[in-house]
């Protein structure tokens, strides 16, 4: 079990006395408890207030384990992703809300609690417009009776199809528990994301994590291609288990422009780069050796212009087999066809290399380059170059790297500076430090 450590920011510790602790000390203060004293209702309702801000507190950790949790294997939502679908749709028209708008715009339609601790409300033709407590628990008042609904009416939908002879949810899907915590976990992660959008700190808080959430997902599809291509480089350069040098945290992060913040010098190299507006900016690592650079470079080549080929058996009219032919067949478009450039490489993010992996990929020695490593202060885990690294960039030929990647690459210093000596000093940072 994970423990928790106390943070300067912890409720503090009350250790009460022996003497608190006795049934006998309650007795005698409850009984001499005044309901009529303004000091005590005072006293009443701060306590109230107390205990209800740190039921939401307790809701909000649950929350956050539960999706850590989910991180490391599927939780129940994802092992039924037709009943998740039906519910995840479900709430949202049951709150009046369109399920196709955008997720800040979903959230932000939301109505809020009623005052009079109902909740829905009804028109005159009988339809309900839910509006749930997002400030209390989700076993309490409405919350509890929307989650019911929510339950009940994906089940009778489904038994009412059933009924003539449709399906829509698998048997091990409609079952009404498994509905009930679909319903129970999306709607504790929604509140979350309501109250946090209730305070600029709390929008300014979603759109840092969506921004991240969205430059992984970029680098996973990268470092996917690439994978993909690993195969090809092994084959062109006659070496074996390059695909051990890849891991999504170990990619440029793509980083969407703003046009009115970027600067000119950084227009013109868009467009030197054949790059349109709304092209995502590669920005490097600071830790990258060259070759590495290189390295990845040639990756990204090679899925975008290496034919895949196959043998295939051509028969006679008998059946026979006649003689193997080879098809030149093209790989599947990029998926990552957004168009890009290079940053400058005074432009770089200096987060070490890390991977976030259950078994976790260490880098090579020969990705890293040697000043960025005596620079750091703590020990990195690194694994031994394989027979092969330092040997394969003699086979490059003039067809394997595009002519922008040779021109960035021209604008690398060598592996052991990274970048020349003056624009070390006058680099700008990108994300945050990450000491190892």
């Amino acid at each position: 079990m994970q423990q928790i450590t106390p943070t300067a920011h912890s409720v503090p510790i009350y250790s009460p006395s022996a003497e608190s602790l006795a049934p006998s000390y309650h007795r005698q203060h409850l009984s001499s408890f005044d309901p009529q004293d303004a000091e005590a209702q005072q006293f009443l309702a701060q306590t109230t207030e107390r205990v209800q801000q740190l039921q939401l507190e307790l809701e909000d950790l649950k929350s956050q384990r539960t999706e850590a949790k989910s991180k490391g294997g599927k939780n129940v939502s994802n092992e039924h992703p037709e009943a998740k679908e039906e519910v995840h749709t479900r709430f949202w028209r049951a709150c009046g809300v369109d399920p196709h708008a955008s997720t800040e715009d979903r959230i932000d339609a939301l109505q809020p609690p009623l005052s009079d601790g109902t909740a829905y409300v009804e028109d005159d033709k009988g339809n309900k417009t839910w509006q749930p407590d997002w400030n209390s628990r989700v076993d309490r008042g409405p919350n509890k009776s929307f989650i019911n609904y929510l339950t009940e009416v994906t089940m009778d939908d489904e038994r009412r199809r059933r009924e003539s002879n449709g399906k829509k949810l698998p048997d091990e899907s409609w079952k009404e528990k498994i509905i009930h915590v679909i319903a129970t976990n999306y709607f504790s992660h929604i509140a979350r994301q309501w109250r946090l959008r209730q305070t600029n700190e709390g929008r300014d808080k979603q759109d840092k994590n969506k921004q991240t959430s969205r430059r992984r997902c970029r680098r996973t599809t990268v470092t996917a291609e690439r994978r993909e291509a690993a195969a090809f480089f092994d084959a062109r350069f006659k070496v074996e288990g390059s695909i051990a040098l890849l891991d999504t945290d170990f990619a440029s992060s793509r980083h969407s422009c703003d046009e009115d913040e970027l600067s000119e010098s950084i227009r013109e190299r868009r467009r030197d780069q054949d790059a349109g507006q709304g092209s995502w900016m590669i920005v490097s690592r600071s830790w990258r050796r060259k070759l590495y650079v290189k390295f990845l470079m040639v990756l990204d080549h090679l899925y975008r212009t290496k034919e895949h080929v196959t043998e295939t058996t051509v028969t006679d009219e008998a059946g026979r087999p006649k003689k193997k032919k080879k098809v030149n067949k093209r790989p599947n478009k990029l998926s990552t066809r957004h168009g890009t450039f290079y940053a400058p490489p005074t432009t770089i993010n200096p987060r070490a290399p890390s991977s976030n992996k259950a078994k976790p990929i260490h880098p090579i020695r020969g990705m890293i380059r040697k000043t960025w490593l005596s620079e750091q202060g703590h020990p990195l885990v690194l694994r031994e170059d394989p027979d092969w690294w330092f040997k394969w960039e003699q086979q490059l030929q003039d067809g394997d790297l595009s002519d922008r990647a040779r021109a960035f690459l021209d604008e690398l210093g060598s592996d052991t500076s990274g970048v020349s000596q003056p624009e070390d000093r006058e680099c700008s940072v990108i994300g945050q430090e990450h000491s190892i």
